[in-house]
């Protein structure tokens, strides 16, 4: 009986979160988020899009821990994975953005954002080691979607 009430609990609360967005009051969304966490630590979609919130403030390193989580609840969301790669990437943590984007090229074999992200993280990082690993990461997202023009210009820059 009691989780049924937290239940209902949560949906309430998620309606008023989805007015908040809609209306573009973060703050008031940011809340929201945070007393469905604290009802429920598990719920991973108040986690996320936290998260999101966070990165979108500059807070990485709340952000890192709040996308952390979120992939400790289900380690196959992928936008949890690409947002946590972008958000080391701000921050300057090229190693560990590279260490998650060689780890979800082996997750989500099928998936052309995190061989595009493996592709543009080791392009950064230059020397010729990484120019060919950059290449072969960059071929691999265009054999998975071809239309992908952002491998397309990374694969230029690497010709140049």
């Amino acid at each position: 009986m009691i989780e049924k009430e937290l239940n209902k609990e949560i949906q309430k609360l998620l309606i008023e979160a989805s007015n908040f967005h809609k209306n573009g009051q973060l703050e008031e969304l940011e809340k929201i988020l945070r007393k469905i966490i604290l009802i429920d630590p598990n719920y991973y979609p108040a986690l996320f899009n936290l998260a999101k919130l966070c990165e979108m403030s500059k807070k990485s390193e709340e952000a890192i821990k709040l996308y952390k989580k979120t992939l400790e609840i289900n380690p196959n969301h992928l936008l949890s994975t690409l947002n946590l790669i972008n958000c080391y990437e701000d921050i300057n943590e090229l190693d560990k953005a590279l260490k998650i984007s060689e780890d979800s090229c082996k997750l989500h074999p099928n998936k052309y954002e995190v061989h595009y992200a493996l592709g543009r993280l080791t392009r950064k990082k230059r020397g010729i080691k990484n120019l060919d690993k950059a290449y072969d990461a960059y071929k691999k997202t265009l054999s998975i979607n071809n239309n992908f023009k952002f491998a397309k210009f990374g694969l230029g820059q690497i010709y140049k």
